[in-house]
């Protein structure tokens, strides 16, 4: 109501003149304006509600469910795979390592059969040495 006090009060048809017709105009056009803006900020509530509205009933359904259910179905395959991979790799690597054990026992042993023929005359294989040895028993 303030913004209507700036017109002039009509008090008898004698005074319907005072309002010239490019004043008339003018609150026309800000009326006009006022009740786009109204309509525009009514239409952008009623918007958010929808959309509101159908995040709510997405996350309710069916589709929801089941899209959630498919992305767990997948992690759990990959795990599944995961477990899988490091059985297979830990049964490679100890397989490995039983035949690398197995290797340098039976060179280390061959070398023995070796200097026990030929005794000091047989040089001495630095690869060979203590350390090899400390690192297969400890791998044990």
């Amino acid at each position: 109501m303030r913004d209507l006090d700036c017109l002039p009060k009509i008090k008898s048809k004698a005074h319907h003149r005072l309002i010239s017709p490019l004043r008339a105009l003018g609150v026309a056009v800000s009326l006009r304006q006022a009740l786009i803006a109204v309509s525009n900020t009514r239409l952008v509530q009623q918007g958010q509600q929808t959309k509101m509205e159908q995040v709510y009933h997405y996350l309710t359904g069916t589709k929801f469910k089941q899209r959630v259910d498919a992305v767990i179905e997948k992690f759990n395959d990959m795990r599944d795979d995961l477990d899988k991979e490091r059985k297979f790799m830990t049964r490679q690597w100890s397989k490995s390592k039983t035949l690398i054990l197995s290797a340098v026992e039976s060179t280390v042993g061959m070398v023995g059969d070796l200097q026990a023929i030929a005794g000091k005359a047989m040089p001495e294989i630095p690869g060979l040495d203590l350390p090899l040895l400390e690192r297969s028993d400890a791998a044990e």
